[in-house]
């Protein structure tokens, strides 16, 4: 899994990157905009690749936050390891 979530994560951005064609940040700058109330379906409301840069960066962040606190990426704790 720790492996895993920064790959997808990786393959996410870089699909976006692919589907919208260069204009990726445009979309995601515009996502970062949009509040996030319901409903909010970024990929009607701004482009697919702007929407898969937005996952992908959130895994991002995820996985980040998840090893910086030291927490468990598979539900198995890292002390009992």
């Amino acid at each position: 899994m720790v492996l895993l979530v920064p790959l997808l994560s990786l393959t996410l951005v870089l699909a976006g990157l692919i589907f919208s064609r260069g204009g990726g940040f445009r979309e995601l700058r515009s996502i970062q905009s949009i509040p996030g109330r319901l409903p909010s379906d970024f990929v009607t409301m701004v482009a697919p690749g702007g929407s898969l840069m937005n996952m992908g960066l959130l895994g991002f962040a995820s996985a980040a936050y998840v090893w910086v606190v030291g927490g468990a990426f598979n539900a198995v704790p890292r002390a009992s390891r």
